[in-house]
């Protein structure tokens, strides 16, 4: 199964990934489907991993804010969907803005004009 929707003021499921008719290696050493949020965590969180390796430097919830914002209903989000599908190119380029930003702020604050 999956997991429970939410209410009012609380944004639940956080996103949505990939769950529902996945193949699976079953336990009869054999290809076989299944659906529910242990088929699609790992995938999201193993993307999520990817993205964190690629900015080591920020936090947890600076990764998880970049991911929701890089989804497809962030300006919109419901109690079935939660911010939606990530898309974890804009969640790449939100956090590499950020950074270009953060760079340049330290540039600037040490007097360093790049050519």
């Amino acid at each position: 199964s999956f997991s429970s929707y939410g209410y009012p003021g609380k944004v639940k499921p956080n996103i949505v990934s990939v769950g529902w008719d996945a193949t699976i290696w079953g336990t009869n050493d054999a290809p076989e489907s299944g659906s529910g949020t242990s088929f699609s965590t790992p995938n999201i969180n193993g993307l999520i991993a990817c993205l964190w390796e690629a900015f080591p430097a920020y936090n947890n919830m600076t990764i998880l804010n970049a991911v929701y914002q890089g989804s497809n209903m962030y300006n919109n989000p419901d109690s079935s969907f939660g911010y939606g599908i990530p898309d974890m190119h804009k969640a790449y380029l939100i956090l590499k803005r950020k950074q270009n930003v953060k760079s340049l702020t330290i540039h600037a604050k040490a007097g360093v004009v790049d050519s």
